[in-house]
């Protein structure tokens, strides 16, 4: 029974050494670093997945939700405005830019050591205690290669911002080319509108006479062809405006039954040709599309240079203290070493190195494109520009010229069926002159998009430069 007890004493005296140590400290630290670590453990927060539809808030001239004011207008800014602010394409990619912040707080965090635990509870022999083991380790190469993941992770950050300010550039480029449209199209539909009423009345007028028999009945027949293809061609401006409209709100991100009115064609103020030049020398240093793809360059540059550090062994170092069941203490350390012989390290360099050449060729790429861009704009917007000038040397005589035929038709010199061609030609070189003025003003916009977009323009929204770039390095 002595022996029984003793071995139970023994037993009770071993499990109890552990809570022992604890309260002599041994372990405190180590608790209180367990606790720390949880109460900075980020906790879950659950998403609450969107049912409806979420339109952006309209002004606070509306009169019921859903409705702009009969009377509002837009103008270009205040679209490009609206599309900054609410387009859903760039709310989401704004979100991108919180993912890349965090990969930078990732990147440049310090490993986390390991922690190692072991407890061997003797099963026989009297007078025996617990072994106990307990090590610390900690990988250093990760800290060797941290700040190559750090520059890296701070070029994507780069590159995240600059393709969001692109992306919301050409958002508003296309929002602005559409509003270019639908101006044309309102002055178009107002040409061939005041054409097919004023066509309409000589109609009822023809009809009139044929029924007293003043006229032919081929004058009359040819006032309703004519009158047809114009409403046609006006049925077609409708539908295409209710089209374009419904994109404009898309972009905006307002209702889809969202109305409102054009105030205009814009004043889009384009710099001289020197300051074109000037530009076209800048424009790898100034265009958001080439400054993340060069910050995308510096990424590669960085992978490439961890990879290389990644050829060498890994080392990591750990410290350790332990007890054997009969209370023997020993205290130590140890290195361990990761042997990359097998080649896996070096197809990594060759990748990065490969990706970063890849991405260096692009980059020229695309300053050669930019540079023919600008080019075969220009060349484009001075040809629309001759072609307005030539017809606004043409309408006068034109117009004077249809003003006759009316005169000799009234006369009945002239027939009815050459009227109405010279009034077609009247109205197809009206037409041409909206259409080519239109053609004008979006060369301008694409040239203020090519070019990088000058700073005075409403359409700046870089926040991010080549100086930027240059300081986080």
């Amino acid at each position: 029974m002595n022996g029984e007890a003793g071995m139970r004493a023994g037993w009770f005296y071993s499990i109890e050494q552990p809570y022992r140590l604890v309260k002599n400290g041994k372990y405190a630290v180590m608790a209180m670093a367990i606790s720390a670590l949880l109460a900075g453990c980020a906790p879950y927060q659950p998403l609450v997945v969107p049912q409806q539809p979420n339109f952006a808030a309209l002004p606070a001239t509306a009169p019921m939700p859903g409705h702009l004011a009969e009377a509002e207008t837009l103008t270009l800014g205040s679209i490009q405005t609206l599309v900054l602010q609410n387009n859903p394409d760039l709310k989401a990619a704004k979100r991108g830019l919180m993912i890349a912040a965090a990969r930078i707080r990732q990147a440049g965090s310090l490993p986390d050591p390991s922690l190692n635990l072991t407890l061997d509870h003797p099963l026989n022999g009297a007078g025996l205690i617990n072994a106990m083991n307990q090590a610390i380790g900690l990988d250093l190469s990760a800290i060797i290669s941290r700040n190559d993941r750090l520059d890296a992770a701070k070029a994507a950050q780069i590159q995240q911002e600059l393709n969001y300010t692109w992306l919301g550039l050409t958002t508003q480029i296309k929002a602005s080319d559409l509003y270019i449209q639908q101006v044309a199209n309102a002055e178009q539909t107002r040409v061939l509108t005041v054409e097919l009423t004023e066509l309409r009345a000589r109609q009822r007028q023809g009809e009139a006479a044929l029924a007293k028999g003043y006229i032919t009945q081929d004058r009359v027949v040819a006032d309703v062809v004519r009158a047809a293809d114009l409403a046609r061609q006006v049925d077609v401006l409708q539908l295409q405006a209710i089209q374009m409209h419904q994109k404009m709100n898309a972009l905006m991100g307002l209702a889809p039954d969202t109305f409102w009115q054009t105030r205009g064609w814009p004043n889009i103020a384009t710099p001289d040709t020197a300051q074109q030049n000037l530009m076209l020398t800048q424009l790898a240093a100034r265009r958001p599309d080439l400054l993340a793809l060069r910050a995308g360059v510096l990424q590669a540059d960085a992978n490439y240079r961890a990879a290389i550090l990644q050829q060498f062994p890994g080392l990591t170092l750990g410290f350790s203290h332990a007890n054997d069941t009969s209370n023997v203490q020993t205290a130590g350390f140890s290195v361990g070493l990761s042997l990359p012989i097998f080649g896996s390290a070096q197809a990594g360099v060759a990748v990065a190195q490969a990706s970063r050449a890849q991405l260096l060729a692009e980059f020229q790429v695309r300053i050669n494109q930019a540079v023919s861009d600008v080019a075969a704009v220009q060349s484009q917007l001075a040809a629309y520009r001759a072609r307005l000038a030539q017809i606004d040397a043409r309408l006068p005589t034109l117009e004077k010229t249809a003003a006759n035929a009316q005169t000799a038709l009234d006369a009945g010199y002239f027939s009815a069926g050459s009227y109405l061609a010279v009034r077609a030609t009247l109205t197809a070189e009206r037409l041409n002159a909206i259409q080519t003025r239109q053609a004008i003003v979006q060369a301008q916009l694409a040239l203020l998009g090519v070019l990088g977009c000058p700073e005075k323009s409403t359409m700046n929204t870089s926040t991010v430069d080549e100086s930027t770039i240059e300081k986080k390095y």
